[in-house]
């Protein structure tokens, strides 16, 4: 289930080589003359991220159905829209003490996210609300302008 955390959590990842089913992230356009624009596609080198628009936690071993959980926020049309997180090899084992905290498993779509990439930057922020959970659009883009704040 997705919930709210009330620290900022602080992530980094960097990719050791490319791989090869990346998708490339594009990074703002460029004019041609006529008006139509051209988009342009790079790889991302790093990523940092703070803040958490929406997490997922288990203490039970990772399913379809949390799968499914995070999938909803994730969207093709928005590659920038990433979980960054991690699934413990054996759920059902007694937790070792680096893994308390996140029980079986811990995703995390960063609030704001910072991304390098072969040619330039990109910063970008993310909001994720939920009415039915009552977690609404103006308290995500207040617990935003909060974590900017912060940063």
């Amino acid at each position: 289930q997705a919930q709210r955390q009330s620290s900022l959590p602080r992530c980094f990842f960097s990719a050791r080589a490319p791989l090869p089913d990346t998708p490339a992230l594009a990074v703002g356009s460029s004019s041609n003359g006529n008006g139509s624009h051209k988009e342009q596609w790079e790889q991302p080198v790093s990523v940092a991220g703070v803040g958490s628009a929406v997490f997922f936690r288990g203490t039970d071993p990772f399913s379809l159905h949390d799968w499914r959980a995070i999938k909803r926020f994730l969207s093709r049309d928005c590659p920038m829209i990433r979980a960054y997180g991690a699934i413990r090899f054996d759920a059902s084992s007694d937790a070792s003490v680096e893994w308390e905290d996140y029980g079986a498993f811990y995703f995390v779509v960063p609030q704001v996210e910072f991304s390098e990439l072969e040619e330039g930057s990109v910063l970008a922020t993310t909001i994720a609300w939920d009415d039915s959970l009552s977690w609404t659009y103006q308290s995500a883009v207040d617990e935003l302008q909060s974590t900017l704040h912060e940063a």
